[in-house]
Parts: structure tokens; sequence; C-alpha cells
């Protein structure tokens, strides 16, 4: 035992230093340029800003461009910015992905292995969310407002965000997020533990707090 807990601490270390090192490469403006230029669609540089350095200036890095793209941790961000740029060979992300508790890339296996821990799995088509390794009975295709509420409660929890009215667009009313989580709430078969995560952070203000490491959204 002492042989494979030295093992596994070695390769948890090993881990870290990579992980350091990748974060550090990725870090400068010229890497977001990069991923800029050779690695986005028009249509997702034109959601993360009209320029590149307005994208730059809004969201600050690579990472941050990825992270509002991809609604992900900061440790799987920095992880698949470093494979996408090419500072990471896919077996080294997967040794990452692994030694940081992140799900697999692969997105059934992904998907599995998070339902089977109980984390709070979204599937986007068709609609459908597990919670606690259950199916969340809730026939969404007649309670669509709900389920994009849920959805954007999810994205902004894993970018670190709070739910304003703003998340809605310019045209939304003041007290939407209210509307809409009381919405969520009065939906039929939708677990009253995932209201509880809600909290008010101010006017008109709700965070979604449920753990971002352990939100699955594909």
């Amino acid at each position: 035992m002492t042989s494979t807990a030295t093992t596994q601490s070695e390769s948890f270390l090993e881990a870290g230093k990579l992980f350091h090192e990748t974060r550090a490469r990725i870090s400068g403006p010229s890497v977001a340029e990069r991923l800029w230029k050779r690695h986005l669609h028009r249509r997702q540089q034109q959601r993360l800003g009209e320029t590149f350095h307005d994208a730059l200036e809004t969201h600050r890095s690579a990472v941050g461009m990825w992270q509002f793209l991809h609604p992900v941790s900061y440790q799987r961000a920095v992880i698949e910015v470093g494979e996408v740029v090419g500072f990471l060979r896919e077996r080294d992300r997967d040794f990452l992905l692994r030694e940081a508790g992140e799900l697999p890339q692969d997105p059934e296996e992904a998907k599995q292995q998070a339902i089977e821990r109980g984390e709070l799995v979204l599937e986007r088509f068709p609609p459908c969310a597990y919670w606690n390794g259950e199916l969340i009975d809730v026939d969404w295709s007649t309670h669509g407002a709900a389920w994009q509420f849920l959805v954007l409660a999810c994205e902004h929890a894993l970018r670190g965000q709070q739910i304003d009215r703003w998340s809605f667009g310019d045209a939304a009313r003041e007290n939407i997020v209210t509307q809409e989580k009381s919405r969520l709430k009065s939906t039929p078969g939708f677990p009253s533990g995932l209201i509880d995560f809600f909290e008010v952070v101010g006017q008109g203000t709700q965070r979604f707090a449920f753990p971002r490491d352990r939100i699955l959204l594909s």
C-alpha cells in the first residue's frame, strides 16, 4: 500500500507541475490571439467581441475566452486550451483531466461517469437532466422556459457568474430572475433540493451555488 500511495503522490505532483507549466504558457496575449485566429469560428469570435482586442479586453486571456464559449471549470479550460493550441498532447490532456478529478473527454463516458457520481448532468438535445444518479422526471418539451433557465443557471455557475436581468438580454424585465426561478420551482417533477442552491446576492440578482465541479452540461 505504501508503494501505491507513493506512486499516486508522485503522479499528482507531476500533474501539478505540468498543469502550472501549461497555465503559464497559455497566459499571454499571443496565445489568446493564436486561439482567436486559428481555432475559433467566425460566429464564436462574434460572441466574444467585435475584434480580437475587444475580446481580449473583456475576457482577459485565452482561458477566459474559452470559458465564455464553453461553460467548463477553470482547470478544464486551461487543459483544453493547452491541447487546442498545441502545447499538450492527447495523452497529457487525459492525464491532467484524470489527476484533476475532471471527467474524461469522451462525451458518453463523461456523461455516464457523472451520473454515477450523482452530479448534476444536463444534456441539451434532447433535453434531459440527472441528479443524485437519477433522471429528473420533468417533461421539458412542455416546460421549455424552465429548461432554458436551468441551462442558463448552470452556465453561469460554471463560469462563477451571478444571474441578473442582463443575463437575459438588454430588454429583460427587472424581476425576471425571481420570476424564472419561481417558474422552475413550480415545474412538476423538479426537485426542491436544487432550488435551495439559488441564493439572493442583490436586488434582482441571484447565484446558483451548486458546486461547479459537479455540473456537466453537454
